[in-house]
C-alpha cells in the first residue's frame, strides 16, 4: 500500500492545473484565439474541480462532490470544443450547455435518489475517463493532419490518465476497498501522478502546437518570398518597391527592360525620374490623395525612358502596412501601353473611317444585339424604309420586318445564341428579307449578316441591307419569259414528237376507222338484200360506235397532248396520265416489238401540277426509252410508282445499253443529244417542268445496266385529291 495524502496531492495537482493554462495563455498572446481560449479556459476550470476535490471534509460537500464534478465534466467538454474547433467540426454551443446540465441532473438523481456513494464515484470516473480518452482521439488527429509530434503527446497523456480513470471503475466494481477517490491506494497514485503529469505535457505540449504551426509558417512564408521574387522576374509587367519616403529598394528585369535604367541606377531614387512633365498635376494629386487614404489607384502615366523617348505606362500602386497599420513601403506594378495606346488610336481613326462610309452608303448599314436591338444604323434607311435612323432604332424587330421574314431572322439570332454558348463560331447569314416602310408598304432586302464575338463572349451582329426591289422585279420579268419561252419550245417539242410518232398514230387511228368503214358497208349491203334481221343489224351499228369513240378518244389524247395551254396548277393524277401517255406511245412501242411492264400503286396518286406539261415530260422519257431498245435483245420499259412519307417516286428504266459515265454526267445539258438530229432540249425542257413543280428529275444506271429516270415530286394529302 502506497502511504501518501491523497487530499494534498488532488490540492497540488489542481493548483498545477491553474497555473499551467495561465502559463499558456501568456505565452501563446500573439496566438489567442477562439480554441486557445477554450483550452486554457478549460484546463484553469478543470484545476478548479480538482482543488475542490482535495478540500473534501473541509467545505460543505455540495462544493467538493457536485460542484467539483460538474466543473470537471464542465472543462472536459471545453477542451474538446477546442480541439474540435482545430479540426473544423465544433459543437454547437447549446449542446455543451445540454450536456453539463444533464451530467448535473444525473449526478444529483444518483447521489439523492440511489444514496450510493461507490455508484456515484464509478459514475463520476467512467464519464470524466471516456471524455478524457475521446479528447485523446481528438489530438491523434490533430498529430496525423497537421503532422504535429505535440499534438501526440497530449493524445498519449491524456489516454493514460483516461485509462486510469476507467480502471479505477473497474477496480470499484470488482469490490477492492476504494469507496471514494481520495482512499490511498495505487490506483489513486497513478491518478494523481498522471493528472500532473497531463497538466505539465498537456499545456506545453499545445504551446508546443502553435510553435510548431509558427515554425511552418516562417518556412513557408520564406518559400513564398523566394517564389514571388522568381515570379516578379518572370513578369512581363515592370514593378517597382519603394520604402515609406519613397525611395526605390527593389525593381524587376521587365523595369529594366521598359524604362532603360537598371536597379544600381534607381536603387534609393524616386521614381519621379521618369517623369516627362507632361502628365497633369491633377494626376499625381489624385494618385497620393487616394494613397493618403489607404486606398490603391491606377491610371495612365506619359513618361520618359533613359533614352529619352516618351512612352505611355499603366501604373497600379498601392501601399503596404504592418500589423499597426503604418504605412512601410509601396508597391507599384507598371504596364507598358504604349503600343495599346497606338492601336486604339488607329482604331478610333478606322472608326471614324467606317462610320463615314456607312453614313454616306447607299445600302443600309446596322449593328444589333442578338435580341433584335438596334444599337447603330445608317441615314440610308430614310430612302429606303422612310425612317429616320433615330425612329429605326427606336423599331423592335416585330415592326421591322413582315411576318414571314420576322421568323427567318428570329430563327437566325437564336441560332447565334445557341452556337456562342455552346463554344461553337457563329455562321453568317445571307438571304432576302421583306422589310415594313413607313408609308404603309413593303420592300425586299438582300440582307447580309455577320455574328461577331468578342473575348468576353459578348456577341452583336453586323449588317448590310441592300434593296433589291427592281432586282427583284427585274428577277420576275426573267422568269415570267422564262417560262413563256420554256412553254414555246415544250409546245414545238410536243408537235415534233407528234410529227415523229404520225406514221404510228395514223396506224392506230386507221384500225378504228377500217372497222367503222367495214361494218357500215356490210350493214348498208345486208339491208339492201333484206338478209339482215334487226338484232343484226343493231349488232353492226354497236361496233360503229364503239370504234368511232375509240378513234375519238385517240383524237383527244392527241389534241390534249399538243394544244398550248396556260399553265395551271390543279391536282393531277400521276398515276393516270402515266397510264393514258403509255396508250399513246404504245403503237410506237409495238413497232419496235417493246414491251412496257407499268406497275401501278395501290391508290391514286395526287400531285398539284399541269396535266399538259407533266404529259411532256412522261412522253419524252417514255420515247427516249423505246429508242434506246431499237437494237437490244431484251426490250423492256419498267415503269413503277411508288410513295415515301410525303413523296411520290416515279421510275422509268429500260433494258438498253444505258449511258457512258460521261454522258450520265452532263445528261439534261440543253443541245446535248444522242439522237441522229436530236435537238437535245427533250430532257432539259423536262427537268425544267419537274423543277416548275417543286421537283426533282434524275438519270442513274437501272440494275440490268440500262438507264433509269426517276422522277420525285411533292404527294398531295388526301384533303387535297381531286379527279381531274
Amino acid at each position: 500500500m502506497i502511504d501518501f495524502d491523497p487530499s494534498t496531492a488532488f490540492k497540488i495537482t489542481g493548483l498545477i492545473y491553474l497555473l499551467m493554462p495561465l502559463i499558456a495563455w501568456v505565452t501563446l498572446s500573439r496566438e489567442r484565439s477562439h480554441k486557445v481560449a477554450l483550452w486554457c479556459g478549460g484546463g484553469f476550470v478543470f484545476g478548479i474541480g480538482v482543488i475542490l476535490i482535495g478540500f473534501r471534509g473541509f467545505i460543505p460537500s455540495w462544493m467538493s462532490i457536485t460542484i467539483s464534478n460538474i466543473l470537471i465534466f464542465a472543462a472536459c467538454l471545453v477542451r474538446i470544443q477546442s480541439l474540435r474547433i482545430d479540426l473544423a467540426i465544433p459543437w454547437r454551443n447549446i449542446s455543451i450547455v445540454v450536456a453539463v446540465l444533464a451530467f448535473a441532473g444525473a449526478f444529483e438523481f444518483i447521489q439523492d435518489g440511489f444514496d450510493n456513494e461507490p455508484l456515484r464515484v464509478q459514475f463520476a470516473l467512467l464519464v470524466d475517463g471516456s471524455l478524457l480518452i475521446y479528447q485523446s482521439s481528438l489530438a491523434r488527429r490533430i498529430a496525423q493532419a497537421k503532422d504535429s509530434r505535440n499534438a501526440n503527446w497530449i493524445a498519449g497523456v491524456y489516454l493514460l490518465l483516461g485509462s486510469v480513470l476507467i480502471l479505477r471503475v473497474v477496480e470499484m466494481m470488482a469490490g477492492g476497498p476504494v469507496p471514494t477517490v481520495l482512499t490511498s491506494n495505487l490506483t489513486t497514485g497513478l491518478m494523481v501522478v498522471l493528472g500532473l503529469l497531463s497538466a505539465v505535457v498537456g499545456n506545453v505540449a499545445y504551446i508546443g502546437i502553435f510553435l510548431e504551426r509558427a515554425y511552418a509558417r516562417e518556412n513557408k512564408s520564406l518559400e513564398t518570398q523566394r517564389n514571388l521574387s522568381i515570379a516578379l522576374e518572370q513578369i512581363s509587367a515592370a514593378v517597382a518597391i519603394t520604402d515609406e519616403r519613397v525611395c526605390i529598394e527593389y525593381v524587376n528585369a521587365a523595369f529594366t527592360k521598359v524604362t532603360g535604367y537598371s536597379f544600381a541606377e534607381v536603387a534609393g531614387k524616386n521614381p519621379r525620374i521618369l517623369q516627362s512633365g507632361q502628365t497633369p498635376l491633377k494626376t499625381y494629386r489624385e494618385m497620393w490623395d487616394n494613397l493618403g487614404k489607404g486606398l490603391a489607384w491606377e491610371g495612365e502615366l506619359l513618361n520618359r525612358r533613359k533614352n529619352g523617348e516618351l512612352y505611355w505606362e499603366e501604373l497600379h500602386i498601392a501601399a503596404v502596412k504592418n500589423l499597426e497599420g503604418v504605412v512601410t513601403h509601396y508597391f507599384a506594378v507598371k504596364t507598358d501601353i504604349n503600343s495599346r495606346r497606338q492601336a486604339a488610336e488607329a482604331l478610333r481613326i478606322n472608326e471614324h473611317r467606317l462610320r463615314l462610309l456607312a453614313d454616306n452608303a447607299r445600302d443600309v448599314i446596322w449593328d444589333r444585339s442578338p435580341d433584335g436591338t438596334i444599337t447603330y444604323i445608317s441615314p440610308s434607311v430614310e430612302t429606303v424604309r422612310g425612317y429616320t435612323p433615330a425612329e429605326a432604332m427606336q423599331q423592335t424587330i416585330a415592326e421591322t420586318l413582315t411576318p414571314d421574314s420576322l421568323t427567318t431572322a428570329m430563327e437566325f439570332f437564336m441560332q447565334v445564341v445557341s452556337d456562342v454558348k455552346s463554344g461553337q463560331t457563329p455562321k453568317s447569314f445571307r438571304g432576302e428579307l421583306e422589310f415594313r416602310c413607313k408609308d404603309g408598304s413593303t420592300f425586299w432586302g438582300d440582307v447580309m449578316a455577320y455574328p461577331i464575338v468578342d473575348d468576353e463572349g459578348g456577341v452583336r451582329i453586323l449588317g448590310v441591307t441592300r434593296d433589291i426591289v427592281e432586282h427583284k422585279r427585274r428577277k420576275i420579268e426573267l422568269e415570267n419569259e422564262a417560262r413563256r419561252l420554256t412553254s414555246q419550245l415544250a409546245q414545238m417539242d410536243r408537235q415534233r414528237s407528234l410529227g415523229e410518232m404520225s406514221a404510228s398514230l395514223s396506224h392506230e387511228l386507221n384500225q378504228p376507222l377500217t372497222a367503222i368503214l367495214t361494218n357500215a358497208q356490210v350493214g348498208l349491203r345486208g339491208v339492201k338484200a333484206g338478209r339482215f334481221e334487226a338484232e343484226r343489224i343493231e349488232e353492226f351499228f354497236d361496233k360503229i360506235i364503239f370504234n368511232t369513240r375509240r378513234a375519238g378518244e385517240i383524237i383527244d389524247k392527241i389534241r390534249g397532248f399538243i394544244r398550248p395551254a396556260e399553265v395551271t396548277q390543279v391536282p393531277v393524277d400521276l398515276q393516270r396520265l402515266a397510264s393514258d401517255i403509255l396508250d399513246l406511245v404504245g403503237p410506237e412501242a409495238a413497232q419496235y416489238n417493246v414491251v412496257v411492264i407499268f406497275s401501278p400503286y395501290a391508290s391514286p396518286m395526287w400531285v398539284k401540277g399541269d396535266a399538259t406539261q407533266l404529259s411532256q415530260v412522261l412522253m419524252n422519257i417514255y420515247r427516249n426509252a423505246i429508242e434506246a431498245l431499237r437494237e437490244s435483245e431484251l426490250r423492256e420499259i419498267h415503269v413503277q410508282l411508288m410513295q415515301f412519307g410525303d413523296r411520290l417516286s416515279l421510275s422509268v428504266c429500260d433494258t438498253g445499253p444505258g449511258l457512258d459515265p460521261e454522258m450520265l454526267q452532263k445528261a439534261g445539258t440543253p443541245f446535248l443529244t444522242t439522237k441522229a438530229g436530236g435537238l437535245g432540249l427533250g430532257l432539259s425542257i423536262a427537268r425544267s417542268i419537274i423543277a416548275q413543280h417543286q421537283g426533282t428529275l434524275s438519270v442513274g444506271i437501272a440494275g440490268g445496266g440500262g438507264a433509269c429516270v426517276d422522277i420525285d415530286l411533292p404527294l398531295l394529302p388526301a384533303s387535297a385529291e381531286v379527279r381531274l
